[in-house]
């Protein structure tokens, strides 16, 4: 029983070494979030009020490896956030409902370079061209209609990350979102410029996906 645990260990092992990074192979990639948070909480009037925050994220790539270090490839990404908060209405003594609905498309173009670490493990690091297009919607007791806006940006980025072979084909891998420049284009009658240049050191700009080579 010994002998067959050590055999099959051995054999996934050598399973993992053999994957490789090689020029020619095609990448399915991508990230996936979902994040559900309820919060209770008493206002001053010492009326227990919920909140209800729900994030969603899928961002699907594609890329072909045309050296045994580059590839270059292109993705799309949707990003939703919905908050639905109870606010004490101290005229009547009613609890009423305000929402706040953010929603982000994107499409990128990106090179990326890897470095091997190991048969199993390396290291990337991604350049990202980016147009994204963003809505968002307030309702609020306190205005007679919600409140909509919307803007359009192109943005530049760059990512390192890791990678890890879990088998011959498929590896984990590990962004993090370090650096990152955005020009607001104006909409909507709005004249303002916004430049963005961003540089994050929190957890919040890590992400982890999968990426299938074939």
């Amino acid at each position: 029983m010994k002998k067959l645990v050590l055999i099959s260990a051995i054999l996934l092992f050598s399973n993992v070494l053999a994957a490789q990074i090689k020029q020619g192979q095609r990448i399915l990639g991508g990230q996936f979030s979902v994040d559900y948070s309820n919060e209770s909480f008493k206002d001053f009037s010492g009326t227990r009020l919920y909140e209800n925050d729900f994030v969603f994220s899928a961002s699907p790539s594609f890329a072909i490896l045309v050296s045994n270090e580059w590839a270059i490839g292109a993705g799309v990404g949707y990003y939703r956030r919905d908050r639905v908060s109870e606010v004490f209405i101290f005229d009547n003594g009613e609890i009423g409902i305000e929402e706040y609905l953010f929603e982000n498309y994107s499409a990128t173009l990106y090179a990326q370079r890897y470095f091997k670490l190991s048969r199993s493990l390396f290291s990337k690091l991604q350049i990202n061209a980016n147009v994204n297009y963003a809505e968002s919607k307030d309702i609020n007791l306190s205005s007679s209609r919600p409140e909509k806006n919307f803007h359009r940006s192109l943005g530049l980025s760059v990512v390192p990350g890791f990678g890890y072979f879990l088998n011959r084909n498929l590896a984990l891998t590990l962004d993090w979102s370090a650096l990152r420049y955005s020009y607001r284009i104006p909409a909507g009658g709005n004249d303002r410029v916004i430049h963005d240049i961003s540089f994050d050191l929190n957890l919040g700009s890590v992400f982890f996906g999968l990426d299938y080579f074939f």
